[in-house]
């Protein structure tokens, strides 16, 4: 799968320009998506994500965190990071390697724990969906909203912990969060004043995409046919 392999955070299309109003922009933070983890046999991690969080929080940058490691006794091993999206990234480890499976921070405080196991788990199958839809409410910056949605056909698994959104040549766009028993996934979502992570690319109607899921083990799943995506009713 090609995919972008170093993440930095960036001005995006939406912001507003001089003649705008004033804009509080929002931060961005590493948010753990999976804060304990049984990894099964053919691997997997921790998933964490990139979010934009309210201009009055700290601005903490991305999901991809260079000084974050597993504790292994008194030191700190490196992870084995995988990006699966603009945003978000699994921090694993290698299946040979022993580690207490604490995910700490910067500051050194735990963030989540993982655990090596040998037992086997079927990935998801791909999303079943009824279409790809895209709504924009017009050219005014002032209050402009953009947004991609997957419809689903029936609900969404209870294992799914994010959606990748792709072109159909499995580059990855953007993604979104999954709850569970949901009918649909928001996988891009911009106002004026968000930030979104560097790499994460706006869709349009007319779009060929395909999507995964992203399970609790930080594992994508099979990818669905290839959809055109149409204009929200």
């Amino acid at each position: 799968m090609r995919l972008p392999t170093v993440l930095a955070l960036t001005a995006l299309a939406l912001a507003p320009t001089s003649a705008d109003a004033k804009c509080a922009m929002d931060h961005l933070q590493p948010i753990v998506l999976t804060k304990e983890v049984a990894v099964p046999a053919d691997g997997g991690g921790i998933v964490v994500g990139t979010m934009s969080v309210s201009y009055d929080e700290t601005d903490t940058g991305e999901a991809l965190q260079k000084t974050w490691g597993f504790l292994t006794g008194r030191d700190i091993m490196q992870p084995v990071l995988t990006v699966l999206a603009p945003g978000l990234v699994v921090y694993g480890v290698q299946p040979t390697v022993r580690t207490t499976g604490e995910l700490t921070d910067e500051k050194g405080a735990v963030v989540a724990k993982l655990a090596q196991t040998q037992t086997k788990v079927a990935r998801l199958a791909a999303p079943k969906i009824k279409a790809v839809v895209h709504y924009d409410d017009g050219p005014n910056p002032m209050r402009r909203k953009v947004s991609t949605k997957v419809k689903l056909d029936g609900a969404a698994p209870a294992d799914a912990v994010a959606m990748v959104l792709m072109d159909r040549k499995r580059t990855a766009r953007s993604w979104g969060t999954v709850t569970a028993g949901a009918t649909d996934v928001e996988v891009y979502y911009q106002y004026r004043c968000k930030v979104l992570p560097n790499g994460t690319l706006a869709s349009k109607v007319g779009d060929k995409v395909i999507v995964a899921w992203v399970d609790k083990y930080g594992r994508l799943s099979a990818t669905t046919k290839v959809f055109t995506i149409k204009v929200t009713k």
